[in-house]
């Protein structure tokens, strides 16, 4: 072999390993971009769901039930079940207090749901089928005035 085509088969060597090395620089910048997009993805997901005062809300809607669940500072149980009774009691009653509840409910206005209670910690659960379209929406209603309540 002459010299001038040893260093052309070096010189085509070097090129493909230069390639090479800029397209595994490329895939690593890739990876590392598409990792970056996945980590903001996860934190803007798991902040939306607990917001900076440490309360977290979370509402589920199917065609058969409507389920809300709430944790927040055990100081704001009170607001919560106050709302509660705004919506679901008598006038003037108080039928919720601040201990802790596991029940089925029927309430003063013929609504029936599931409520879980404790300081801190509620979660309601309402079949669609056993309420009227009414006291569905009340019930709607109710829960969201209870997000605002906690938050």
């Amino acid at each position: 072999m002459n010299k001038s085509c040893l260093l052309l088969i070096l010189d085509s060597f070097r090129k493909k390993t230069v390639a090479r090395a800029m397209d595994y620089k490329k895939l690593i910048a890739y990876q590392m971009k598409k990792n970056l997009f996945v980590s903001i993805v996860i934190a803007l997901l798991f902040s939306s769901c607990i917001s900076s005062s440490g309360v977290s809300i979370k509402v589920k809607e199917t065609a058969d039930i409507y389920s809300f669940s709430a944790n927040f500072p055990p100081d704001r149980t009170h607001q919560a079940l106050s709302r509660i009774d705004k919506y679901l009691a008598a006038e003037n009653s108080r039928a919720f207090s601040s201990g802790p509840i596991d029940a089925t409910i029927t309430a003063d206005n013929k609504t029936i749901f599931y409520m879980k209670s404790k300081p801190g910690d509620l979660e309601l659960k309402l079949r669609k089928a056993v309420n009227t379209e009414a006291n569905c929406i009340k019930f709607r209603q109710m829960c969201e005035e209870i997000k605002t309540a906690v938050k």
